[in-house]
């Protein structure tokens, strides 16, 4: 017999009800204990992993049920409550896109939902005005820290100028690490000037270790290779290093 799920006729719906008529229900009026609620939730997670068509499926089912009964006026469980009493209410501050903003529904350029970045506010009181939406105004962080908005930390400029500072090369990112970045768990390191073998500036930290420690230029890949003893590749520490070649 194929197995699925078959939609149920109005006669064998009227037959199932007919037959549980006058019967209680073996667990009314019961409720789990919080370490059978967790067993359950695990068990759940578990079988959704191993069958994601009854996660989507199920997920369906309940927006489904959500649009057919949705719950307003006294049946919302927040209901005659004010905002403070709201587990999710945060005093109208939250971190969004890892900026800081403030609710403030009064505001001319608030979000749909009320929200102002807290760095165009203060720049508001210091100025004595409302900002002009972007990209005519917009309020750069000096120190590169969207979360620090005190006031000498906040400048108002273009979007051109603060696509230039953001993305500029060197000191004038406030992203710049100081000529090093990671690639591929590698780290690369500024070159030396006229380094014969860097590559746009850079080159791999664990062979300019070695080169400083053996006072000379290495072979390029593949004649000479540095390795990891440890298998870490950003550990660069000369005594975990060595130099093998053809």
């Amino acid at each position: 017999m194929p197995i699925g799920i078959y939609p149920r006729t109005e006669g064998h719906k009227k037959k199932l009800s007919e037959s549980h008529k006058g019967q209680i229900s073996w667990n009314k009026g019961k409720h789990s204990s919080d370490e059978t609620k967790i067993l359950i939730s695990k068990k759940k997670k578990e079988y959704y992993k191993k069958h994601p068509e009854e996660a989507d499926r199920h997920a369906k089912i309940l927006q489904e049920h959500n649009k057919k009964n949705p719950r307003k006026g006294k049946k919302h469980p927040m209901y005659g409550k004010t905002k403070e009493e709201v587990p999710n209410w945060k005093g109208g501050r939250t971190i969004n896109g890892g900026h800081i903003y403030i609710f403030t529904p009064e505001h001319p350029y608030a979000t749909q939902t009320g929200y102002v970045q807290e760095s165009r506010l203060v720049m508001e009181k210091v100025l004595g005005r409302y900002l002009r939406s972007a990209p005519e105004e917009i309020v750069h962080h000096k120190n590169g820290n969207p979360l620090d908005n005190r006031s000498e930390n906040l400048e108002v400029i273009s979007q051109s100028k603060h696509v230039t500072l953001h993305f500029g090369k060197g000191e004038n990112n406030p992203g710049w690490k100081g000529g090093k970045f990671k690639q591929n768990g590698v780290l690369f390191v500024k070159a030396p000037e006229d380094h014969p073998y860097a590559c746009k500036g850079y080159i791999q930290e664990h062979r300019l270790v070695m080169e400083q420690h053996l006072g000379r230029y290495l072979e390029p890949f593949p004649q000479e290779k540095v390795m990891h003893l440890n298998k870490i590749k950003n550990d660069n520490r000369i005594e975990n290093l060595e130099l093998k070649g053809l």
